[in-house]
């Protein structure tokens, strides 16, 4: 009962991101050495321009509407526009936010970050809308709705820290302006209303982000992974193979590919089941993966195939780990399915200077089954 709760604890941690380590426990596995999925200014895809071209628009369509306010007060003033529309402090306002637009387009044409600065932006937005509610009495609680477009925009693109503290100073604000400004008896209500579906809606945003960037962090990490086993797959394994050939090429590093084979597991599907199969498959990975260095990287070709690039290592270097591969594969398969051959047989070569990837692979693969050959008709180690 008590790890069952704590499971759901955890879970539920973790889907309001309110703590790193649960957060990170919902994730796809990433191997030691690999550079984490960072999810900064453009967590959602979005070129940071659109930060600061959004940010100007508020900025400018709040400054323009004001002052066609004043003019159509001062051309037509049948209008009856309300004095608050039109009084020296929303001028002021207007004017700091014409300004203020100016300053992020300035910031776009730079092609600035824009995230360290969304706190200033968010920041300086709220601060202009207490103001002109504030100082407009009977106005001040009809302004209030314009908050929501910076508490929305602190929900769904600033880090939850940030996004909670500029919630709050918005929560503040709106309590201020409920009790502080004079005039309409319904003022207190509109402020509460105002306040609840603000607070209601950001908390939409901030589940909805999270679910966007877990998912973006999903699809990203799968891209390069097979699925059953957690490992590199067959695309992940060519990009990576023909990176580290250009790099050994500049650097004359020693560079050896294994390619290994689990040893009679069609007998596994054919004479258990493919359930089991897919088990022998996944823990004779997850041994293998922890015996292949950081910088090395283990992946699934198909089936009960699977190859490591050893970066670094010679051959006989190359031959070390795949003893070590042989002796993690067979205590699992041993583990799980003693009845059949626990055995793996591995191909082992040495990258020479000029070699091609699809060459390197062919002499692999001619060295695996050498070492399968020798497996079972010379009863000598699946090495080769």
């Amino acid at each position: 009962m008590g790890s069952d709760t704590g499971h759901r604890l955890r879970k539920a941690l973790a889907d309001f991101g309110m703590r790193h380590s649960a957060k990170n426990a919902y994730r796809p596995m990433r191997r030691p050495g690999e550079p984490p999925i960072l999810l900064t200014d453009e967590r959602l895809r979005v070129h940071r321009n659109v930060f600061w071209f959004g940010a100007a628009f508020i900025y400018g369509i709040t400054g323009i509407v004001s002052f066609a306010a004043l003019i159509a007060d001062a051309i037509w003033p049948s209008l009856n526009i309300p004095e608050e529309a039109v009084s020296s402090t929303t001028i002021v306002v207007s004017i700091v936010a014409l300004l203020m637009a100016g300053f992020w387009l300035t910031m776009a044409a730079r092609d600035e970050p824009a995230l360290p600065w969304m706190n200033a932006i968010i920041g300086i937005g709220t601060g202009l809308i207490s103001i002109v509610a504030l100082t407009s009495g009977d106005f001040g609680p009809i302004v209030l709705p314009y908050l929501l477009a910076p508490a929305m925009a602190a929900a769904f693109y600033m880090p939850l820290k940030h996004a909670i503290a500029q919630l709050l100073v918005i929560t503040v604000v709106m309590f201020a302006v409920a009790f502080g400004t004079a005039g309409s008896e319904s003022g207190e209500i509109v402020a509460f209303n105002v306040w609840f579906f603000t607070m209601m809606g950001a908390g939409m945003l901030m589940v909805a982000r999270k679910r966007i960037q877990d998912g973006i962090i999903h699809n990203v990490s799968l891209a390069g992974r097979d699925p059953l086993t957690g490992v590199a797959n067959l695309r992940k394994f060519n990009e990576r193979l023909r990176a580290e050939i250009d790099r050994s090429e500049r650097s004359a590093d020693p560079l050896t590919l294994l390619m290994i084979d689990l040893d009679d597991f069609k007998r596994v599907n054919d004479e258990y089941s493919y359930t089991l199969g897919d088990a022998v498959l996944a823990a004779s990975a997850k041994a293998m993966d922890e015996v292949v260095r950081a910088n090395e990287l283990l992946a699934r070709r198909g089936g009960d195939e699977f190859t490591v690039i050893a970066v670094g290592a010679d051959a006989a270097t190359g031959e070390k780990l795949a003893e070590r591969i042989r002796e993690v594969v067979r205590r699992e398969r041993t583990r799980l399915c003693p009845d059949v051959s626990p055995e793996a047989s591995v191909g082992v070569v040495q990258w020479v200077s000029g070699e091609t990837p699809e060459k390197l692979i062919g002499r692999a693969d001619a060295a695996l089954k050498s070492a399968k050959r020798k497996a079972y008709f010379g009863g000598a180690e699946g090495v080769a």
